[in-house]
């Protein structure tokens, strides 16, 4: 009975170990200042679309094929290009998928802010419609929307 009992609570511990040992989010810090707390910053996240430049710097990732999923900016005002990768039928787009930037949008940032960073698209049309987005994740307001976003 005592051994059965160790093995249950070995088997629930080992379930809250992995079910709290998710992957931290990948974030891009170099912005701001660390000792800043989240209520100092704005936070910009990947929700559907991911951050291609700031201010006229290139965001890379060390992983070549990947980008972060939040950033941490200093509140203010802000030019950010948006990034999306759409799959998409071959008969579409010989490749599969379809890569498109938005242009650099104006934004002004708010200090315990956090913005998501959205992309979508149409389909089963020949003529694909594509929108990349940015909204206030608190309020749900869009602060920029790219007008018209080119494929590269």
């Amino acid at each position: 009975m005592a051994l059965a009992a160790c093995r249950y609570g070995l088997l629930l511990f080992a379930i809250a170990i992995v079910g709290c040992a998710g992957p931290a989010p990948d974030t891009h810090k170099e912005f701001v200042n660390e000792a800043l707390s989240e209520s100092e910053i704005a936070i910009v996240r990947a929700v559907s679309a991911d951050i291609h430049s700031i201010d006229g710097a290139r965001i890379k990732h060390p992983d070549s094929d990947k980008y972060y999923s939040e950033i941490y900016l200093p509140p203010g005002q802000h030019e950010i290009i948006i990034y999306r990768k759409f799959a998409v039928s071959a008969l579409l787009r010989l490749k599969g998928y379809m890569e498109v930037l938005s242009e650099p949008l104006s934004v002004e940032l708010e200090a315990g802010h956090i913005y998501s960073l959205n992309g979508d698209r149409s389909t089963g049309d020949p003529d694909i419609w594509v929108g990349l987005w940015m909204e206030d994740t608190a309020t749900g307001e869009v602060i920029a929307r790219s007008k018209q976003p080119k494929e590269l």
